[in-house]
Formats: C-alpha cells, sequence, structure tokens
C-alpha cells in the first residue's frame, strides 16, 4: 500500500514541483523539493531495500532498481546542494503559505535538511 501510493501520488508530484522550479529559475523551491524527495525515498529504500529512484519519471514502462547504497550516496549529494542553494538565498521565505509544513522559512528547512542528513548518517552503515 505504501509503495503505491509514494510511487502514484508522492513521487510524481514531487518531481513535477522540482522540476518546475528548475525550469521556472525557483532555486529555493527547487531546494526544498530535493529535500523533500530525500525524505520521501529514503524512507521507501529503508523498508524495501532497492527502488525505482535515478530513472523515476523517465516516461519508459520498465525502468531498473538503484541499489541503497547508490542512493543514500546520491542523497548526501542532493542535500548538500539543497543546503547551499538556501544558505546561499537572499530570501527568507519560499513558497509563502502554501508550504505547510514550516510555513516557507527557508531557516527551518536548513535545519531539516541537516537534521535528515544525521538521520542518514546514523543508517548509512546498514546500506553498504
Amino acid at each position: 500500500m505504501a509503495w503505491g501510493s509514494f510511487y502514484g501520488q508522492a513521487a510524481p508530484n514531487i518531481k513535477f514541483v522540482e522540476d518546475f522550479a528548475r525550469e521556472n529559475s525557483l532555486a529555493e523551491e527547487e531546494a526544498i523539493a530535493k529535500i523533500w524527495r530525500v525524505q520521501g525515498y529514503h524512507r521507501i529504500t529503508d523498508y524495501w531495500g532497492p527502488a525505482i529512484y535515478s530513472a523515476f519519471g523517465n516516461g519508459e514502462t520498465s525502468v531498473s532498481y538503484d541499489t541503497q547504497e547508490d542512493m543514500y550516496r546520491d542523497f548526501f549529494v542532493t542535500l548538500d546542494e539543497a543546503v547551499n542553494a538556501l544558505q546561499s538565498s537572499s530570501k527568507a521565505n519560499a513558497f509563502g503559505n502554501n508550504d505547510q509544513i514550516f510555513g516557507g522559512d527557508i531557516s527551518k528547512w536548513i535545519k531539516f535538511a541537516n537534521s535528515l542528513r544525521l538521520r542518514l548518517a546514523t543508517r548509512v552503515k546498514y546500506v553498504d
């Protein structure tokens, strides 16, 4: 059930937001979408192991699964990119009232990304 909900609803929405933000030069919104992508996919791979990650949304009917190790390596790179983008931003808010988690507060998203990075670091020894 969770697998189907994630890949049927959450993953497509996260991908849409991330792609839309990138195409429209919305750096802060893209960074937040990246953080949320890592949050979602880390739960999927921790529960089921290998999962569709790097090839998700490519339009193919058959895609390969990424290993947990590869996913975790990308998670750290993605979080670094997102935090750097948010830290270098002159904006204090992204998404405004549409952000129902932190109300668009960029400083809270940075804090969340760093705590997520710590959580992943404590688990990375099990995916090697």
